[in-house]
């Protein structure tokens, strides 16, 4: 046996620098020995001069990709498999090849922390929205309140004409962290979200006079009191970007505001229910992030009798919706 040792190896320019291992040959790396792809960052992987089949290795991702003729694939669909090697984002795993419904870990663009585990519902079937996706769903941990145990009792807090007048549901959390989801926002290009509440003697989104307002993920509490602006538009300036309906995930968006469009406003001694859907398209420029709502501000949860809650992990009115969020990226 033949023994050849050399520092580098080159092909010749008559061949495009190729070299090659004839047809029925092989080339073996013995035990031991180590072989190295080329190594890149997504932001750094070459996008010319390649042949169908080429090898990379994308450190950021832990993955390697083979250029199909038309864009580089993840070998292996192991991108997004594990938190060791997050996609950055859907188009990331798009482009990767991947299609299909399911659990991915994403580590957005940008974000130092760690990646999230989030459902990515590719064809629309799991989050019901006809406009193309993918989606991320975000879901909030927990329901807050309920009917045996609802927000309630929050003496003097009455006026909504002001913050310190008016009673806060508390913030609420999400099954994955706030910067990791603001750095998700911060890559999206639509939000949709929807949101169960349940109310016996408080009224809810189109009362009027700002009496249930909401604070954004971004920290804003878009209210009567903070700019006389809210997401839903009642009696003062809608938060440029937002819509809503109470049909569906997919409108039509029509904005309604009259009184008992939500049917909490009936302000009776009846368990009533608010079914509102949002959506949010981020103005250029602006970094507001309204969605997701992040915690309520309600006057009307004052006295023992005036009472609400959020199911939005053990939904009442169609136990098979959660209040989840929704986002393009």
């Amino acid at each position: 046996m033949s023994s050849l040792s050399v520092h580098n190896l080159q092909g010749i320019s008559t061949y495009a620098n190729t070299v090659e291992v004839p047809l029925g040959h092989r080339l073996s790396i013995g035990a031991g020995a180590k072989f190295t792809l080329p190594t890149y960052t997504l932001a750094q992987r070459p996008s010319s001069n390649q042949v169908v089949g080429e090898l990379i290795f994308i450190s950021d991702t832990l993955a390697v990709q083979v250029w199909s003729g038309s864009q580089w694939l993840t070998v292996g669909g192991g991108l997004g498999l594990s938190s060791t090697a997050p996609a950055q984002s859907t188009t990331e795993l798009t482009n990767a090849g991947i299609s299909t419904n399911g659990l991915y870990w994403i580590k957005p663009n940008g974000y130092s922390g760690s990646a999230e585990q989030v459902y990515v519902d590719f064809s629309g079937s799991a989050s019901g929205i006809n406009d193309a996706g993918p989606w991320v769903r975000v879901r909030y941990a927990q329901s807050y309140y309920s009917r045996s145990d609802a927000w309630r009792g929050q003496g003097g807090l009455s006026n909504p004409a002001n913050q310190s007048s008016t009673a806060y549901s508390g913030d609420f959390s999400y099954d994955v962290s706030d910067a990791w989801l603001i750095a998700l926002m911060n890559n999206s290009s639509e939000v949709r979200q929807y949101f169960e509440s349940w109310g016996y003697g408080s009224v809810g989104w189109t009362y009027g006079s700002g009496y249930m307002e909401s604070k954004g993920l971004d920290g804003v509490n878009y209210t009567r009191w903070n700019g006389s602006r809210n997401i839903v538009g009642k009696d003062y300036t809608r938060v440029p970007g937002m819509s809503h309906n109470t049909n569906s995930i997919n409108g039509p968006w029509t904005n309604p505001t009259g009184r008992n469009t939500d049917d909490t406003d009936r302000n009776d001694s009846n368990w009533r229910n608010t079914k509102f859907f949002f959506k949010y398209v981020r103005p250029g420029g602006s970094t507001a992030f309204p969605l997701p709502i992040k915690g309520i501000w309600n006057a009307d949860v004052d006295g023992g009798s005036e009472q609400r809650y959020f199911p939005f992990r053990d939904p009442e009115r169609d136990t098979s919706m959660e209040s989840n969020i929704w986002i393009k990226m």
